[in-house]
């Protein structure tokens, strides 16, 4: 049983930083930004509509993550994916520095900035 609420969790980790990092940059690739727009809506809804009752910027991934570890016994990190990577005794000074230098909502927002462009372009309004 802990061997497989270890598998669980490394299994939610790698999904975490996986959709991470296909948030930032998942909008650059033409072929994957139908793909792309569906998981920031979904984690869009994640945080607004389930975070109206859960607080605003719920996640369901972090959620169970954080079920899984209680269950391993590990004591319990904070509410955010991120804020628990960057105080993990194993991270790296990049990746803190990069989730620090705001180079996250750069990239977000000039994916948001194509998506919003797709759209007026598919309602026939004009940039």
């Amino acid at each position: 049983m802990r061997t497989a609420l270890r598998l669980t969790d490394r299994f939610l980790h790698m999904l975490h930083l996986t959709i991470i990092v296909f948030c930032m940059v998942g909008w650059v690739f033409q072929s994957a930004r139908v793909v792309h727009l569906v998981v920031v809506i979904g984690i869009a809804c994640s945080w607004f509509i389930l975070g109206r009752s859960r607080g605003y910027g719920y996640c369901l991934i972090t959620d169970l993550q954080r079920r899984v570890r209680k269950r391993l016994g590990d004591p319990p990190g904070p509410d955010s994916f991120v804020k628990y990577r960057a105080r993990s005794p194993h991270r790296d000074g990049f990746q803190s520095t990069i989730c620090r230098g705001g180079y996250p909502d750069i990239l977000l927002s000039v994916g948001a900035r194509i998506h919003l462009r797709k759209f007026r372009t598919l309602v026939g309004m004009r940039h």
